[in-house]
């Protein structure tokens, strides 16, 4: 589960979770959404509300988009617990420049290089259309979140792209990105309310199952001494019964003063033991 804060105008730029089917659901404010499933498939774009949600199949390439001028809140749930995520623009341009530039329909590798150091993170502005509405000025957007390169995709002369990450940079870079698209302190440091409100359901809910196994776990213990109550088990021989009384198996075959008419013995180690009755 993911917690997004977009400020006005604030855009989830295209991405794909490869093995996870995402629900996005909207706390305050409308967000416009869209995605494309596969090939020949048609685009499907929404806007959501307060107290809606939508789903994104696993696999679309979706994005999400504070369509207001205030700012919003959204929960998106993947049901894996590795969904994965491939930012759709960075990867595209990631490939080898002059792939891309013939997928392009032939634009030069410079122009490429040129388009990918402008891409921007996983969260930036939106449309002109809205940043207008809001009276909000494109500025220039961070692109940490660009393609490493080596040598099989290296930008031409001229361009830099960032270097090719070691196994332990990559996994730092990972989980920076992953704090970076789930934050849950706000700009002054302090947890964010529905962070807290989160925090406080799972705690009422883990107290509330604790509670039911503790009351289940009585009862069936009341249930136990109430079947039991007034059944006594008697031990025989010269220790226990000094009148020597032993009967035999066959004897024994009497039945008890037990509350529990349909066991009217009492068995144990395979001999029937009588109840102190005998003893008067």
């Amino acid at each position: 589960m993911a917690i997004a804060f977009l400020e006005p105008c604030g855009f989830v730029t295209p991405h794909m979770h490869p093995r996870a089917t995402e629900v996005a659901y909207a706390v305050n404010g409308t967000m416009q959404v869209g995605f494309l499933v596969e090939n020949g498939a048609r685009f499907v774009m929404n806007d959501v509300g307060p107290d809606q949600a939508v789903v994104f199949p696993r696999g679309s390439i979706h994005f999400e988009m504070n369509n207001g001028c205030e700012p919003m809140i959204f929960v998106a749930a993947l049901n894996d617990e590795d969904p994965g995520v491939t930012l759709t623009a960075q990867r595209y341009f990631g490939l080898p420049p002059d792939v891309v530039a013939a997928s392009l329909g032939g634009l030069t590798v410079e122009q490429v290089a040129q388009i990918e150091a402008m891409v921007p993170d996983s969260v930036a502005l939106g449309t002109d259309e809205c940043l207008q509405r809001c009276n909000i000025s494109r500025t220039a957007q961070p692109t940490t979140q660009r393609q490493p390169r080596v040598s099989a995709n290296a930008l031409p002369s001229g361009f830099s792209g960032p270097p090719a990450p070691s196994a332990t940079s990559s996994s730092k870079t990972q989980l920076a990105n992953n704090l970076a698209e789930n934050p849950i302190l706000d700009s002054n440091g302090k947890p964010q309310p529905l962070f807290i409100a989160l925090i406080v359901i799972i705690g009422i809910l883990v107290l509330g199952y604790i509670v039911i196994l503790i009351s289940f776990c009585v009862i069936r213990r009341r249930k136990t001494m109430r079947r039991t109550k007034g059944a006594h088990y008697i031990r025989t021989g010269e220790r226990y019964a000094p009148e020597g009384l032993n009967l035999g198996l066959d004897e024994a075959r009497v039945p008890l003063d037990l509350e529990s008419p349909s066991d009217p013995y009492v068995e144990k180690k395979g001999e029937f033991q009588l109840k102190s009755a005998f003893e008067e």
